[in-house]
């Protein structure tokens, strides 16, 4: 709940493509299988917020991944996997990098092992209908 309304939208290109390769993935996942969080970005959205309203106030930039076949044989819709609070006066704006790494694109195989998933993943932020594609391909 805010006292105040923002407006977000991609800043780079919306419903681009990018395509990343299942075996480098995996190579990323496996060097940094006990440290996801030092996993380096493999594909990054730029978001601009901006408060539309006469308040100062904090908005969360949300970004969502779908897997391919999502609501399909226990794939989830969509999963959070970056988000970032931004405070703005009125009538200020700014951008936000969301940076998406190798573990965002994978799913833990039968054995628990996180592995690449191939095939095409929507890259979603928020509400806001915004989204890019992302293929992994072999």
């Amino acid at each position: 709940m805010s006292f105040t309304s923002f407006e977000t939208g991609v800043a780079t290109a919306a419903d681009t493509v990018t395509t990343l390769s299942a075996a480098a993935l995996d190579t990323a996942i496996e060097a940094t299988r006990h440290r996801p969080h030092t996993a380096p970005a493999v594909h990054a959205v730029e978001v601009s917020v901006v408060n539309t309203g006469a308040r100062a106030g904090a908005e969360t930039v949300l970004g969502f991944v779908s897997p391919p076949g999502a609501g399909t044989d226990g794939q989830p819709l969509r999963s959070l996997r970056r988000y970032e609070k931004v405070h703005l006066a009125p009538g200020t704006s700014t951008t936000v990098s969301l940076r998406f790494t190798a573990h965002d694109f994978g799913a833990a195989d039968r054995g628990g092992v996180l592995r690449a998933v191939q095939g095409e993943w929507v890259v979603g932020i928020g509400d806001s209908g915004a989204r890019q594609i992302v293929r992994v391909g072999p």
